[in-house]
């Protein structure tokens, strides 16, 4: 199988992306297992580097995060994203802490960045690209998303939006995986071994292409 959208990429970006997110996860785990807090969080919250969280950086999340809570909490959260390794257990890790602004798409991209063997990212930039595999129209794609952003708040409804989001769109988030590996290939590109920080770094590339990032 093959998605246009996805072999017009040029894969040595994406690899070049690919990797900047590889060394900021390193940088992120080691930042939190060394209770380096006030660092961990500028990055984790994409307030001192996009490539931290751009769920976080795109909406400009980061500051209103730590005006609703403290670092603290934040980090204390982080500490407990980092152990979970069901993507339902996350979901409740994150609707339990209650942190304004920080929900599914900042939840899950900190997440990823802890553990990317594991976590899948639901942000409007990995929703987008699964909705486009899904149905093959960026135009359908667009409208899509639109009603995700438009539920971008703190409500219970928007919660439960994006958490059914999140689950329903694993399959496609292996399958950009595994389209972009074919695709690296055939470009004679090395593609990324982390399945999910790989299709983060396919789908970043698709979204900064066709919707701006």
């Amino acid at each position: 199988m093959k998605l246009k959208y996805v072999t017009d990429l040029n894969f040595q970006d994406v690899v070049d992306q690919y990797n900047v997110r590889v060394e900021m996860s390193s940088r992120l785990i080691s930042l939190l297992n060394k209770n380096r807090e006030k660092e961990y969080i500028g990055l984790a919250l994409g307030m001192d580097d996009i490539h931290g969280n751009y769920s976080a950086r795109d909406h400009d999340l980061g500051p209103r995060i730590l005006t609703a809570r403290s670092s603290n909490t934040v980090f204390a959260l982080a500490k407990q994203i980092q152990t979970v390794e069901d993507c339902l257990d996350l979901q409740h890790l994150i609707y339990e802490a209650n942190i304004p602004y920080l929900k599914i798409s900042v939840g899950t991209e900190i997440a990823l960045m802890l553990q990317p063997s594991v976590h899948w990212v639901a942000n409007s930039r990995s929703i987008w690209s699964h909705l486009l595999v899904k149905h093959r129209s960026i135009g359908k794609a667009k409208e899509e998303l639109k009603l995700y952003r438009d539920g971008f708040d703190n409500s219970e409804m928007a919660y439960k939006l994006w958490c059914a989001i999140h689950t329903d769109m694993h399959a496609n988030v292996c399958l950009l995986s595994e389209l972009g590996t074919t695709t690296a290939i055939e470009q004679g590109v090395e593609p990324g071994e982390d399945d999910y920080l790989w299709a983060d770094a396919v789908s970043n590339a698709l979204y900064e292409r066709h919707i701006g990032a």
